[in-house]
């Protein structure tokens, strides 16, 4: 996952939050380097759970994105780049999933393109 993110987004960004991480907690640089040398992962940033389970997650995840935004000139990437904290949070939930030992399951996600949701809404509600 580590060569992925570095083909499409700055290697420096994700390796800075791993030394974020080795300064806030380090018993997460294992979990990290798994979920950076492994091949597949969890991405979108979605997923469904208890609120005490999301609370806990929240509050390990916004103090490293806190401190990364304190250390990277984000505001002067062009547009899709500075998304930068939605795609770094998109592999750290991979790496908070892994050191929590969490249950997953998975399901589909559908993408629709704009034109054909609204046609699929016409057909539902006025059946044409």
């Amino acid at each position: 996952m580590l060569e992925q993110y570095a083909n499409i987004h700055n290697r420096k960004d994700i390796m800075l939050v791993r030394d974020i991480i080795q300064a806030q907690d380090a018993q997460y640089i294992p979990y990290f380097d798994a979920t950076m040398n492994a091949h597949a992962a969890y991405i979108y940033n979605m997923f469904c759970t208890y609120k005490a389970t999301f609370d806990a997650y929240c509050e390990w995840l916004f103090p490293i994105l806190f401190e990364l935004e304190r250390h990277i000139d984000y505001k002067n990437r062009e547009s899709y780049q500075r998304r930068v904290f939605g795609f770094i949070s998109e592999r750290l939930l991979n790496v908070w999933v892994r050191k929590n030992h969490l249950r997953v399951r998975e399901v589909n996600v559908i993408s629709i393109d704009e034109h054909k949701f609204k046609r699929w809404i016409q057909k539902m509600v006025f059946g044409s």
